[in-house]
């Protein structure tokens, strides 16, 4: 997903062989190479989610996320909607909009095969207690994820 990234790599082992080789890079390969990067940038921006506004708007009175200016040039994210293209939210230019995600249901979540001695429901690794519990699974501090464990399931 980051065509940029994957471009620095490209043009780090290009330079790297120039230098080794005693070569110079010209005014033009660099040209070239910004105009790539900005390629990219577009391409992972177009990637990511992100709709610019120039290219369509959301269907009206949807909840989107937007891209927004401040009038002092800052960009953040916010939730916003369009009627009739006009933006109802406090800010001075949205340039991009992308659907919101769908919410977090719990029940989605998985659970520790392990029955707690405590009466818990969640694995320890998400349970509230954490270190103050006093039958922490050994496991815990193995694990950066739950689905790492082998005794956390998924319904």
């Amino acid at each position: 997903m980051s065509h940029i990234k994957d471009r620095l790599s490209d043009y780090h082992d290009f330079v790297k062989k120039l230098a080794d080789d005693h070569q110079m890079v010209l005014a033009s390969d660099v040209m070239d190479m910004i105009e790539q990067i900005k390629d990219d940038l577009e391409q992972d921006e177009k990637e990511n989610g992100w709709i610019p506004v120039s290219e369509r708007l959301p269907e009206d009175d949807t909840t989107v996320l937007v891209s927004c200016k401040t009038r002092r040039g800052t960009t953040f994210v916010r939730a916003g909607y369009c009627i009739d293209g006009s933006w109802h939210l406090n800010c001075e230019g949205v340039t991009a909009w992308m659907p919101l995600p769908e919410p977090y249901k719990k029940d989605q979540m998985g659970y520790c095969k392990i029955e707690c001695p405590d009466g818990e429901t969640e694995c320890c690794i998400c349970c509230t207690k954490q270190d103050s519990c006093q039958c922490r699974c050994d496991d815990m501090d193995s694990y950066e994820y739950a689905e790492e464990c082998k005794d956390y399931e998924v319904d």
